[in-house]
């Protein structure tokens, strides 16, 4: 009995809530921030509620390439003020705004720690590099649009570090 009561809980999230984002440095300070960089990316370990607060987002997931009911399906839509979308937990998701105003959102992870892995950082920060061939030919791309991906991401690689 006291071996039970003794030991340590090692069942709960170990690290607190996290915020993510890539901030645009570009577009000014707003109320709590700059404005983020939207990537594409994936929580592996929550699932997302994103809830539209003022404007309208474009929101959407792709489903897995082995979900045998709808491989690689894009499930996206407009999500306007007073509206919610739910992400499921570990795949690849994205937001934009395309409304003619400012938006923002709450959004709800179902973790304190949610994992997070940004697909642009990801591939174009890899430390050592992910071979540049290798990249060029899974998009399908020559080398000079490679270099303008990279070069744009590289500014970015830092943020997380």
């Amino acid at each position: 009995m006291f071996i039970l009561v003794a030991s340590p809980v090692q069942a709960a999230d170990p690290d607190p809530l996290q915020d993510f984002c890539i901030a645009d440095l570009s577009q000014g300070s707003f109320f709590n921030g700059y404005p983020c960089v939207i990537a594409p990316h994936t929580h592996n370990l929550a699932t997302e509620l994103v809830f539209v607060t003022a404007g309208e987002l474009y929101i959407g997931f792709v489903a897995n390439s082995d979900d045998v009911s709808a491989p690689n399906k894009l499930f996206a839509g407009m999500v306007k003020a007073g509206e919610a979308f739910v992400i499921p937990r570990g795949l690849v998701h994205f937001q934009m705004n395309n409304g003619t105003i400012n938006a923002s959102t709450i959004n709800f992870l179902n973790s304190h720690n949610p994992g997070i892995s940004f697909l642009p950082l990801t591939l174009f920060a890899a430390q050592p590099a992910v071979d540049p061939a290798l990249l060029a030919r899974s998009f399908a791309v020559d080398q000079t649009a490679l270099s303008d991906l990279a070069v744009f991401w590289s500014p970015f690689s830092n943020v997380f570090v």
